[in-house]
């Protein structure tokens, strides 16, 4: 099995994107090949990604793609730590980098996997040409940008599996270069194209983070059910099953001393750290896995 997965980034958040792609390597099955295409906003040293390529099974490639040529001068996004690189991503199905390709999984680079990403990638996607996952704020019932009929349809952005022939047949790039007219950031996009087009998937295969604390969102499980069609029985459950975190929201908490989010992301930061400098992959064992839940339990059942 080899999966194609595509990430986004400018000189920011490269570190983001290094660590996201070591979290994948280090959970994956044995037999799974990874191949890791990274579109960059921006000119700036990319050559530690190179060194992933030394891991038997792994590519990574990078191409830089100016966001400004190919979508305008797009306003600012809502929020400060979001760039304007994430809009790359509505260029997937249309770049040469993709040719002869035909599923590809986008992923944000703030998040955190924990599994094997196989089942997600292998995922029935009923011939839609998109699976996704939706938003919390539909659990919540909270207008989004002001806009309560918008937040009836919102989906999670950090990630998508993407049929490349469909989306083409969909004239999906031109749809969403369409909707990024005057519009500030992705979501308002990903609202007005991916919806109609998407099957809504498993909550458990990306569970959202906000702000400080776990996104209270995960303390709905009878409207993540609803919602969703899924039959967890509780919380826990739902979080043991999950396969990707989602670290949505303000991203200045993860550099400003929250103690539960450093904890999470130290796991791997220090082993990518060390692969980096001697090229040693450390695997990823229950015993980790179990460490890192036993941060999270006591967070959501507060």
């Amino acid at each position: 099995m080899k999966i194609h997965i595509c990430m986004t980034t400018d000189v920011r958040w490269i570190r983001f994107a290094e660590r996201a792609i070591y979290d994948i390597i280090i959970r994956r099955n044995p037999e799974t090949e990874l191949k890791f295409y990274i579109l960059i906003d921006g000119d700036f040293d990319t050559s530690e990604l190179s060194k992933f390529n030394a891991i038997d099974g792994v590519e990574v490639v990078t191409q830089q793609v100016d966001v400004k040529k190919e979508f305008g001068d797009l306003p600012n996004y809502p929020y400060h730590y979001i760039g304007k690189f994430k809009h790359l991503k509505f260029l997937i199905p249309e770049l040469p980098l993709f040719d002869g390709v035909e599923r590809v999984l986008y992923l944000d680079v703030d998040i955190l996997v924990r599994k094997d990403l196989t089942e997600l990638y292998t995922v029935d996607l009923e011939d839609k040409p998109l699976g996704c996952v939706r938003d919390y704020y539909n659990l919540l019932g909270t207008a989004w940008m002001g806009n309560l009929a918008m937040c009836g349809l919102k989906i999670e952005s950090g990630f998508a599996v993407m049929d490349l022939p469909k989306l083409r047949e969909e004239e999906f790039v031109s749809k969403c270069k369409e909707a990024s007219v005057g519009v500030s950031g992705d979501v308002a996009v990903i609202n007005a194209v991916y919806f109609r087009m998407a099957q809504l998937l498993d909550p458990k295969f990306e569970l959202p983070f906000h702000e400080m604390t776990v996104n209270p969102g995960f303390n709905y499980i009878d409207k993540w059910n609803q919602y969703c069609g899924t039959n967890y029985q509780n919380i826990n459950e739902l979080v043991e099953q999950s396969v990707m975190w989602h670290f949505s929201g303000d991203k200045e908490f993860m550099y400003l001393g929250n103690t539960f989010i450093q904890t999470v992301f130290r796991l791997s930061e220090n082993r990518l750290t060390k692969f980096l400098r001697t090229g040693e992959v450390m695997q990823w064992t229950e015993e980790d896995d179990a460490h890192l839940l036993g941060f999270l339990k006591p967070v959501i059942s507060g």
